[in-house]
C-alpha cells in the first residue's frame, strides 16, 4: 500500500465548508488531518483537543479526533518531525527547534556562575544541540530530559540559580556514554554535580 500523500488547501477548500453532519468518519479524518499541517506552520504545539467539539449529536474527543485522522498518522507524524515537532503523547505534538544560542565567554561574564557551572551549562547545551528524536540511533537527550533542559537554558540563564544548575546536573548523568563520546570530561561533571545536587 502506497503512503498517503495530502494536500491540505485543497482538502479544506473541498470539505471545509460542509456541515458536520454532512462528513463520514473518512472526511472529517482527511480535513481535520489537513488543518494539523496548516495549523504546523503557525504553532508551536498541535494537541487533538483543538480539534475537538460539542455537536448536538455527540462529543468529539481526542480519542475520536484519533480514529479518525488514524489512516493518516505516519503521513502526519513524518511531515511534522521535518517541521521540528515531536510526538510528545498520544494526543499531542510540541515543536523542538533549539532556537538559543550559549556562549561560553558570555556565561564568564556572569558573576553568579563559577567556572563549573559554566562546564555544566556549556556541556548541557552541545548535547541539547545534537538531539535528534527522529534519527534511528536517537542521538542526545530524550524528549523528557530535552524539553527541561530548553526551557532552562532558554528562560534564562542570567537568573540560573544552584537549584537549576543541579536540576540539569540530574538530567547529565544519564548520557555518560554521549558526553564523553562528544570529548568533554564526564568526571568533572559527575564530581561536581555531587557538590551541588544535595
Amino acid at each position: 500500500m502506497s503512503e498517503v500523500v495530502l494536500d491540505p488547501d485543497k482538502i479544506i477548500e473541498e470539505l471545509g465548508n460542509k456541515r458536520f453532519f454532512e462528513l463520514d468518519d473518512r472526511e472529517h479524518g482527511l480535513l481535520i488531518a489537513a488543518y494539523i499541517l496548516k495549523d504546523s506552520e503557525r504553532k508551536e504545539a498541535i494537541t487533538l483537543r483543538d480539534y475537538c467539539y460539542y455537536s448536538y449529536y455527540h462529543d468529539i474527543t481526542p480519542s475520536i479526533v484519533l480514529k479518525w485522522i488514524r489512516p493518516y498518522l505516519s503521513y502526519l507524524n513524518k511531515e511534522l518531525a521535518k517541521r521540528g515537532f515531536v510526538r510528545v503523547s498520544r494526543y499531542a505534538w510540541r515543536k523542538f527547534l533549539v532556537d538559543i544560542e550559549i556562549n561560553e565567554d558570555e556565561l564568564k561574564k556572569l558573576p553568579h556562575l563559577n567556572e563549573n557551572d559554566i562546564y555544566v551549562l556549556t556541556v548541557a547545551y552541545e548535547l541539547l544541540k545534537v538531539t535528534k528524536f527522529n534519527a534511528r540511533d536517537w542521538k542526545g537527550y530524550n524528549i523528557v530530559d530535552a524539553f527541561k533542559i530548553y526551557d532552562l537554558l532558554y528562560t534564562s540563564i542570567k537568573k540560573m540559580g544552584k537549584k537549576e544548575i543541579g536540576d540539569i546536573c540530574k538530567r547529565l548523568l544519564k548520557y555518560k556514554e554521549q558526553i564523553k563520546g562528544m570529548g568533554y570530561d564526564f568526571e568533572r561533571i559527575e564530581g561536581y554535580c555531587k557538590e551541588v545536587v544535595v
